[in-house]
């Protein structure tokens, strides 16, 4: 038989800032603020203290919440984020370095063949998917945790990826 609401049953504990309902773990340690609220409260982690005479869980003031920010000071920071952009544009090396990538790139002819973008993709993939399977089976066989090959999947896929993508350009290149 359910027992029935009356006046005997204990109230939910609230928040003796804003009113919202403390959960029970909260209440138990003493918290009289919801986990809104702390924030508020002076000190990461001391919002409460331990009264030296009574032991009674005493509660800090609460801080002022935060102002907006003034719209000076935000067009001030975007003005030297600005200025600071085109100091850093400014120092780059143009001309002769962008030109000899070109020429570079250029001369081996990437770009000429539709097929060039989609084979080095494939090739990319290819190789990191049998990268992952020759780590994972390292590391079945070695009993090791996973944790311990993580560096092995990313970093030996991106290379074996790097040179399959590499291989499969070459033969779209071949193939055109």
């Amino acid at each position: 038989m359910a027992r029935a609401a009356s006046a005997e049953a204990p109230a939910r504990a609230r928040c003796s800032s804003c009113g919202g309902g403390l959960n029970f773990a909260a209440f138990e340690r003493g918290e009289r603020l919801c986990h809104v609220c702390v924030q508020f409260v002076d000190g990461p982690g001391d919002s409460f203290a331990s009264a030296p005479s009574q032991g009674q869980i005493v509660h800090r003031p609460r801080r002022n919440r935060p102002e907006a920010v003034p719209e000076e000071l935000i067009d001030e920071l975007i003005a030297s984020l600005q200025a600071s952009e085109a100091a850093t544009v400014a120092a780059m090396p143009s001309g002769p370095a962008k030109e000899t990538v070109r020429e570079v790139l250029r001369d081996i002819g990437v770009g000429e063949s539709e097929r060039e973008l989609p084979w080095a993709a494939w090739g990319f993939a290819a190789g990191f998917c049998a990268n992952v399977a020759v780590a994972k089976y390292a590391q079945v066989s070695s009993e090791a945790t996973m944790t311990e090959f993580i560096p092995a999947f990313i970093i030996g896929g991106l290379i074996a990826g790097a040179a399959c993508a590499a291989i499969g350009w070459g033969l779209a290149r071949l193939r055109a």
